[in-house]
């Protein structure tokens, strides 16, 4: 919520955070036995949701949990090539290692 003082906006918190509302969906998640069907992990998504909103490392952390982060790094590290699939799109898979 935005408020004016002095002439200025001034951002003001009125409810949960951020955070609060992405480790609250996360744990919604983990906690549902029902197989979540996404075309990517939902914590790559909340990784990226955490840098669209700036979140610190230490929030971030806090969101993705110690697995997500761990996996979230692990995917990061990871070289992708992009190739062409036969309709003739763009698609991004993992270098193999021979």
């Amino acid at each position: 919520m935005c408020t004016q003082i002095d002439g200025r906006m001034k951002l003001v918190k009125a409810g949960p955070s951020v955070v609060e509302r992405l480790r609250s969906f996360r744990q919604s998640a983990e906690a549902d036995k029902m197989p979540l069907i996404y075309p990517v992990p939902l914590v790559l998504v909340l990784a990226d949701l955490c840098k669209l909103f700036g979140l610190s490392d230490s929030e971030r952390r806090e969101v993705l949990g110690r697995f997500g982060e761990g996996y979230v790094q692990k995917e990061e590290a990871t070289p992708i090539r992009l190739l062409k699939s036969a309709n003739g799109r763009r698609v991004a898979r993992p270098v193999r290692k021979r």
